[in-house]
């Protein structure tokens, strides 16, 4: 499942707005919305 898919269901599930989720993930609003839009992919390094 896309990233954007699972913080999609993520916001729905908790009832909560992307920019909340956001706020908690500690990453700025556009950030989220890129995410969301699937115009970005959050990655970790390792």
């Amino acid at each position: 499942m896309p990233i954007c898919e699972i913080l999609k269901l993520i916001c729905k599930e908790l009832n909560i707005s992307q920019e909340t989720l956001a706020r908690d993930l500690n990453v700025s609003y556009a950030t989220m919305n890129r995410w969301e839009n699937n115009k970005a992919e959050p990655f970790s390094y390792g």
